[in-house]
């Protein structure tokens, strides 16, 4: 009678090296392992999956990562701050070993939790700024902000807002691998609306009516003989108009600029005497 018998040598495979995206409430679990794990030799096989990683004040082992260290695939179901190497070793029936490498690299994000409200007079603008540093463990990153109308720049972590009434701001932030990671509203807004009885009181400065539909009124409060001049740039930094007035009023017109968002200063004998932001729609 023949036997077919086996010479084929042992084969492990531990599956492809991937850097996985950690979110807010961990990783998705995942399963380790090539399909299949183990390949040639003699069935059956026994599965022995190790790992060892120094933390300082101790030694954690793939038994704080994996559900199951004993079969084929087990699921990662932990992640950690530093890319981990897990070690495979198959045994077949005849005892015969054979090893492979696995190495998971985690995308990793540090955001402050902390939000900000802010008050602002409609036409004035704030800053969105932060109290600790966005962080990710694979630069360079990627910024969005939504809604992104009404900001100097939806793309980068500091921008302006100048919002028409109240708003919330949420950030998403994405990572040269591709991981993104939501947080907000970490902004709220506050608009309050100026009534024209106000501005004729002459209590207020600035742009009214804010945003420009055709023309608007600039106050300001330099000396009403002084020789004035309006400085206006665009979102991108860019010297857009230069306006020279004398007293405190000069007249804005949207057939000049166009529609978006505009920074402007006005400048008296070489000083800044006023600033802002205002909106041609």
């Amino acid at each position: 009678m023949w036997h077919n018998i086996s010479l084929s040598q042992c084969i492990a495979n531990a599956g492809s090296d991937t850097t996985l995206c950690v979110g807010m409430w961990g990783i998705d679990p995942t399963i380790l392992g090539g399909s299949p794990a183990a390949s040639g030799g003699t069935a059956p096989y026994t599965y022995t999956w190790e790992a060892t990683i120094d933390i300082g004040f101790g030694i954690l082992h793939a038994s704080d990562f994996l559900d199951d260290t004993t079969v084929a695939n087990p699921l990662l179901i932990s992640s950690h701050t530093a890319p981990i190497t897990f070690y495979l070793t198959v045994t077949d029936e005849p005892g015969n070993s054979c090893a492979d490498t696995v190495t998971i690299d985690f995308s990793v994000f540090t955001i402050s939790t902390a939000y900000y409200e802010y008050w602002m007079v409609l036409g004035d603008s704030v800053p969105m700024f932060w109290d600790s540093p966005v962080t990710g463990n694979h630069p360079p990153l990627s910024y969005d902000w939504n809604p992104g109308q009404y900001l100097s720049d939806s793309t980068i972590l500091t921008p302006w807002a100048s919002p028409l009434a109240d708003e919330s701001y949420y950030l998403t932030i994405t990572d040269s691998v591709g991981c993104s990671i939501n947080a907000g509203p970490f902004y709220i807004v506050h608009v309050e609306h100026v009534g024209l009885e106000q501005q004729e009181k002459g209590n207020l400065k600035g742009i009214f009516p804010n945003p420009v539909f055709s023309t608007s009124t600039l106050i300001c409060e330099a000396g009403p003989t002084d020789k004035k001049v309006l400085l206006i740039f665009s979102s991108k930094g860019e010297l857009v108009n230069e306006i020279e007035f004398f007293g405190q009023e000069v007249v804005i017109s949207k057939s000049d600029l166009g529609c978006g968002t505009f920074y402007y200063k006005v400048v008296c004998d070489n000083a800044e005497m006023d600033k802002g932001t205002f909106i041609v729609r």
